[in-house]
């Protein structure tokens, strides 16, 4: 015992290759607890820790000691230790206890685990003391037992000022995050509650402590991670779910869904498409009859293994769309050339259940959507409705929910697995800087026809196989519609898919009470009603006028009717428009024809102004800086392509490492926004992560780039670029909103 008494003193007193010889060389001792945290690599503090200032000298890392603090004022940042189950985190945040605490709990909420202080195991772990402790007292070998949390914002301080045993050193952000990438400590990145701040300080309007504590908190251009998910919630869209990645569609949600749908569903009846109905159970043996299809969504597809107690003989999968469920009945039903066009479609659920971070709307594991599948005798009816398709499509986006899409085909890369080629229409989102799948239309060849032998016999009386569609849209429609659209207050939806366009709200005062204002706000309710106007009378009386005009607003309904008594006496109402706010003084003799009139001013000015914002968004470029300086920006690139799928890949990798950097330097014009994602409201993604470009569509309008003889302009979002000899594409650029979700 005395023995190892002394040889825990002289470890103790000492560190670097000395210490692992000693270790090395009582190798009777390396498995005792006492003696772990004592053994390291050579990046890794034996015994007492280095003081801060000797570390980052020992480092080479560039810094300024306590003088320059004194003078040059770095932002003073706290390391607080904590740990969860056996995993530690340390916390950098602001110097001051409130940013302290709401660190934590911002960590707390995205982990959903309850977090402690660290106890003495956890310092004797890491050989360090709560003196003594920062970032840079790290190496290699903590990476597994430690994670390195900061506060978003920090990235943008001039320098960081860290203090460990009375010694001050200021480090700036970008040489911070390169040593944690050296040794492979990727920090989670938090966000805290937005501060009010005062008008006069910051030049522009803020949420104070005034605004109705129902009502939207978070920023969509400063924190649009916190905000999307607020807004589903607090303007009754969806409610959480306790299972992961599934969410309650409320009526408000649905019966905007019900809008689409009833749209949509007309529109397809119209071509010659019968709707139908099939299992949502595939045999093991049907999902396996096309490999290129299956392999494309093997890793999404859930089974039911066991009924009650038993398991079942043979496993089935939930649908993750329904090509092998639907074709082997095609076989039957098609024999001859009088047998075509098949067209049918499905409205349904489907079950994807591979993926990191779900987001309501947006990458859920269950979904509704419409799925349509044809089958036709050539090639040119089965394009040609492929294009059909693909037009309605846009048209529900444009023209129902104000949206602009760019319509293309995918690239080799990104069409449908299986797919002879894939269309698109793509949207994009302004405040992430992102593109956005909007819905798909393939035309899937001969491939299925092949594998599932769906033949007919033509007008010569020779087999032929036939030629297969499959188009689909989804619930995702409502999300990238409040993506585009929404704003601090909440929703602003679109008269056309607007549940209800005008909420009459009554002024009640002195001398005319609520039963008065409601009698005559009934009347006219039902001429609105009359005149196909979906309308609603807030009659409630235990909320004030402002509440229920806050209430609506956050709902996003077009238009909100006020009556008063001054009013009542003039025969007039007041208008006031959702999307800009102007309020009209409008005539009851003339109210129908105003409020039709105003609500087309409304659904076009939306789309307008999403298409403006869209095209301010696209900038061609010409060389690899300008592409990655683009997309870093949170820009649409428009550039060539050649179309091969290694070439993307790469690109893919680059762009990614390249947006990164430009993240980490600071840049102001580099947006920071996180991605809306996880199964509570407060949930978002902690990760420094950024997703690099990826292939979209080629623009089926070619666009005009000049980039040489020859070249033809293609254009496309979320893509990668390549310039090579016999390029032929252009595509345009953005980094990736999230997986796409094909049909």
């Amino acid at each position: 015992m005395q023995a190892y008494s002394l040889l825990a003193i002289i470890i103790l007193a000492g560190e670097g290759p000395a210490c692992s010889l000693l270790i090395n060389t009582f190798g009777r001792f390396q498995k005792d607890p006492r003696l772990q945290c004592l053994r390291g690599g050579s990046d890794r503090v034996c015994g007492a820790s280095p003081s801060l200032i000797d570390r980052l000298h020992n480092l080479n890392i560039e810094f300024s000691d306590d003088e320059a603090a004194k003078h040059d004022g770095g932002t003073p940042i706290h390391c607080h230790l904590v740990h969860m189950k056996g995993k530690m985190f340390l916390i950098l945040s602001r110097a001051n206890e409130e940013d302290k605490k709401l660190a934590a709990s911002a960590l707390e909420k995205q982990l959903k685990q309850q977090l402690e202080p660290a106890d003495e195991g956890c310092w004797a772990a890491l050989g360090m003391t709560p003196e003594n402790i920062s970032p840079f007292h790290f190496g290699k070998d903590h990476s597994d037992r430690v994670s390195l949390v900061m506060v978003g914002d920090l990235v943008k301080c001039k320098q960081l000022e860290f203090r460990s045993n009375n010694q001050a050193a200021l480090v700036a952000p970008a040489a911070l995050l390169k040593y944690l990438k050296s040794i492979s400590l990727s920090p989670i990145v938090v966000k805290l509650p937005s501060k009010a701040t005062p008008k006069e300080k910051t030049g522009r309007k803020q949420k104070t402590s005034s605004t109705n504590s129902e009502g939207i908190t978070a920023l969509k251009k400063e924190d649009f991670a916190a905000w999307y998910p607020e807004v589903l919630v607090k303007a009754e869209l969806i409610e959480y779910y306790d299972v992961s990645g599934c969410y309650i569609l409320r009526p408000w949600a649905y019966a905007i869904w019900e809008r689409i749908q009833s749209t949509l569903d007309s529109r397809i009846k119209s071509m010659g498409v019968e709707n139908c109905y099939f299992p949502m159970f595939v045999s093991e043996a049907a999902l396996q009859s096309e490999q290129e299809h299956v392999q494309g969504f093997t890793p999404e597809v859930a089974w039911v293994t066991r009924a009650g107690n038993s398991d079942m003989a043979q496993p089935v999968a939930i649908r993750p769309t329904s090509e092998t469920v639907m074709y082997p009945a095609f076989r039957k039903w098609i024999r001859s050339h009088r047998d075509l066009p098949l067209k049918i479609n499905q409205w349904c659920n489907v079950v994807r259940w591979e993926f990191k971070n779900p987001t309501p709307f947006l990458r859920t594991r269950e979904f509704l959507w419409q799925e349509g599948h044809t089958a036709h005798a050539t090639q040119e009816a089965a394009s040609e409705e492929v294009m059909e398709v693909l037009q309605l499509y846009e048209d529900i986006y444009a023209q129902l929910l104000a949206v602009p899409v760019i319509k293309g085909r995918k690239t080799e890369k990104e069409k449908f697995a299986g797919a002879l080629f894939t269309t698109t229409v793509e949207a994009f989102i302004p405040a992430t800087g992102r593109g956005i799948q909007g819905a798909t239309s393939h035309c899937l060849g001969q491939n299925f026809g092949k594998m599932f032998e769906i033949q007919f016999e033509d007008e010569s009386r020779n087999k032929q196989v036939v030629w297969q569609n499959s188009w689909g849209m989804t619930t995702r429609t409502i999300g990238v519609m409040i993506m585009v659209h929404g704003d601090d207050k909440g929703l602003v939806l679109p008269p056309r898919i607007a549940p209800v366009q005008l909420v009459m709200i009554p002024v009640v005062s002195k001398g005319v009470g609520m039963d008065q204002l409601c009698q005559e706000l009934a009347q006219l309710d039902a001429v609105l009603k009359d005149a196909g106007i979906r309308t609603r009378v807030d009659r409630s009386e235990h909320h004030t006028p402002g509440w229920k005009y806050n209430e609506w607003e956050k709902k996003g309904v077009p238009i909100r009717l006020e009556l008063g008594p001054r009013d009542l006496e003039k025969r007039q109402v007041r208008l006031v428009r959702r999307d800009n706010g102007a309020k009209e003084d409008v005539p009851i003799v003339g109210l129908v024809r105003r409020v039709t009139a105003m609500m087309e001013e409304i659904q076009a000015d939306m789309l307008d102004k999403a298409t403006r914002e869209r095209d301010d968004a696209v900038r061609p470029v010409h060389d690899w800086e300008g592409f990655v300086d683009v997309i870093a920006r949170g820009l649409l690139a428009r550039s060539p392509s050649c179309n091969e799928r290694s070439c993307e890949d790469e690109i893919g990798l680059r762009s990614k490492k390249a947006a990164c950097a430009l993240a980490q330097s600071g840049r102001e014009d580099v947006p920071h926004t996180g991605e809306p994602t996880g199964d509570g409201p407060d949930e978002t993604s902690g990760s420094t992560e950024r997703a690099g470009a990826q292939a979209l569509c080629i623009e089926l309008q070619q666009p005009s780039l000049h980039l040489g003889s020859g070249a033809l302009a293609v254009s496309a979002l979320r893509s990668a670029m390549c310039f090579m000899a016999g390029a032929i594409d252009v595509v345009m650029l953005s980094h990736t909103h999230q997986r796409h979700l094909s049909l």
